[in-house]
């Protein structure tokens, strides 16, 4: 066959990310496209594949969809195999001049850099191994941090007793930076303690959704089955004091079913379907589920309808999660503001608008200061009592509307009286909706 020159280098495409790259972007991706896979030179000109660029010769996809991950696929490659006319005279271009002539020569070239292909991935996954089992597992280590700290500082006062006078500025720095570590350490600790704490709160949430999947489940069937036998009563004769009792619980009993219902799109199969309806439909069935509290917390409700019916591409399980959390929000905050001022009238507003579809929800509490606007969608940060702090409901309806390629944020131009912001905007799709 004669010799060859074979050059190859892997680009980890995870590491491109957009806004976390080196340089421009687009530029390095545009590049990366340009010259993935590897390419057959002879004598300077290129000559396989000759016309395509999808044209996979050495089967890199193949080979890489056949084993576990995809580490080594044909867009993680940039190489070249170099040839001549001289060096290599048993591998001819074939008539149509689109590739080589298949020969045993060319076949034992094929073999041979898919055999260096092969140990570079054994190569790469034999290091991967290594770094996981070496990886240490970390442990928050308060004492190796304090015996630090004090060997540090020991350090210091020894220096401090043999270096001379026009010299103790550098001490004095040495001090200092010894004071820094001390700080950061002392902050370290405490984020890890918060991380710690963090993690055993989103375990302990996880569990209990689970739980409430499984209860609202059978409560919907308890309820439904409720219902029914208090519906047949309503045929029978009984004393007026009796049916008044009935009328009470059956009505009580609707509301709940009613509730029970709204959870049916947020089970987590419920949550994965995409599918096309009536925003402004299931808007109001999410607020005559509410009826009984909003009354219950003196709520005064505006519903501000779309000129038309608004018809959404979404999964209805995460629209129902961001309106059920921003209902939650503003109950709450409203009760606040109820018990500062006696004569406050609770109002919450929602308007429905089209093209894009989104909804726009305020109320008349005492809304977000410009200081938190930017925090109040964090993870775990939360304003509310102890009692009831969780930072996780204005967090949870942010992921949930960029599920459906939507946002939520605060509206920048809409404030209260008091200069806070006192609506959410909530887009529910992007702007690629079907019409």
């Amino acid at each position: 066959m004669g010799p060859f020159d074979f050059e190859l280098y892997w680009y980890n495409r995870k590491t491109q990310r957009k806004g976390k790259s080196t340089g421009e972007y687009q530029a390095l991706r545009n590049l990366l496209d340009q010259w993935m896979g590897i390419r057959l030179y002879r004598d300077g000109f290129r000559v396989y594949p000759y016309g395509t660029e999808d044209d996979d010769w050495l089967e890199l996809d193949k080979t890489a969809l056949k084993s576990k991950g995809y580490a080594l696929n044909r867009i993680q490659l940039v190489g070249q195999v170099e040839i001549g006319r001289l060096s290599n005279p048993e591998l001819l271009d074939q008539t149509n001049r689109e590739g080589l002539r298949q020969t045993p020569e060319e076949a034992i070239l094929k073999e041979t850099v898919q055999f260096a292909v092969e140990r570079l991935r054994d190569e790469m996954n034999r290091i991967t191994k290594e770094q996981k089992d070496a990886k240490e597992p970390f442990i928050a280590d308060e004492t190796k941090t304090a015996d630090l700290e004090k060997r540090m500082k020991t350090a210091i006062t020894s220096i401090r007793k043999v270096v001379p006078s026009e010299h103790r500025e550098v001490v004095q720095e040495l001090e200092l930076m010894r004071e820094e570590f001390a700080r950061f350490a002392s902050q370290a600790r405490e984020r890890i303690a918060d991380m710690e704490k963090d993690a055993d709160q989103m375990i302990a949430m996880a569990g209990i959704g689970l739980m409430v999947e499984v209860v609202a489940h059978e409560l919907t069937r308890s309820a439904e089955d409720a219902l029914d036998v208090l519906n047949s009563l309503k045929r029978k004769t009984v004393p007026e004091e009796i049916r008044r009792r009935l009328e009470s619980l059956r009505a009580s009993m609707t509301s709940i079913s009613k509730r029970l219902r709204i959870l049916d799109p947020l089970s987590v199969t419920g949550r994965q379907r995409k599918e096309r309806f009536n925003l402004d439909e299931l808007l109001n069935e999410m607020l005559e589920a509410h009826e009984a509290q909003f009354e219950r917390h003196q709520v005064k409700l505006n519903i501000l309808p779309a000129d038309r019916p608004v018809q959404v591409s979404a999964v209805k399980g995460m629209v129902v999660q961001v309106l059920e959390n921003l209902i939650s929000n503003s109950l709450y905050w409203l009760d606040v503001e109820k018990q500062r001022k006696m004569s406050f009238k609770p109002e919450l507003t929602i308007s429905v608008e089209d093209n894009p579809p989104r909804i726009r929800f305020s109320d008349n509490g005492p809304g977000i200061s410009e200081q938190y606007k930017d925090r109040v969608f964090d993870l775990f940060f939360s304003l509310k009592d102890k009692s009831r702090r969780r930072g996780l409901g204005l967090f949870i309806a942010r992921e949930a509307a960029e599920h459906n390629g939507g946002a939520l944020m605060l509206d920048p131009d809409a404030v209260n009286d008091e200069g806070r912001f006192s609506t959410f905007d909530y887009r529910v799709v992007g702007d690629n909706l079907e019409r």
